[in-house]
C-alpha cells in the first residue's frame, strides 16, 4: 500500500514535468536531474518542498521545485506510515532538453 502510493506520486510528477520555457533555458539548454524532498500531510496537502540534490543547474532546480509545489496530491491510505500526520517523500525530476 505505501509502495503503491509512492509509485503513484512518482508517476504523477513525471506526468506533470515540463522542461522550463525561460529564455535562459532555451539558450543554455541544461539537462539533468533534481532530487526534491517534500512533505505531505495525510490529506495530501503539501507542507514543505526543497531540493535535496541539485542538478547543477539553478534553472532546472527551480523548475523541479515549482512542479512539486504546484502538484495536487491525493490523501494517503489510512493505515500507511504508522498513522502519522505527515510523511516526507523524495522524487527525482529529470529534464531532457527538447
Amino acid at each position: 500500500m505505501e509502495a503503491g502510493y509512492v509509485g503513484r506520486l512518482r508517476t504523477y510528477i513525471r506526468g506533470i514535468t515540463e522542461y522550463p520555457t525561460s529564455g535562459d533555458a532555451r539558450r543554455l539548454r541544461p539537462e539533468g536531474s533534481s532530487v526534491v524532498r517534500f512533505t505531505l500531510g495525510r490529506d495530501g496537502s503539501l507542507k514543505n518542498a526543497e531540493i535535496e540534490k541539485g542538478s547543477g543547474s539553478p534553472i532546472l532546480d527551480r523548475q523541479a521545485l515549482q512542479i512539486v509545489r504546484n502538484g495536487k496530491y491525493p490523501a494517503w491510505p489510512a493505515d500507511a506510515w504508522g498513522g502519522s500526520d505527515e510523511h516526507t517523500f523524495t522524487v527525482t525530476v529529470q529534464f531532457v532538453s527538447p
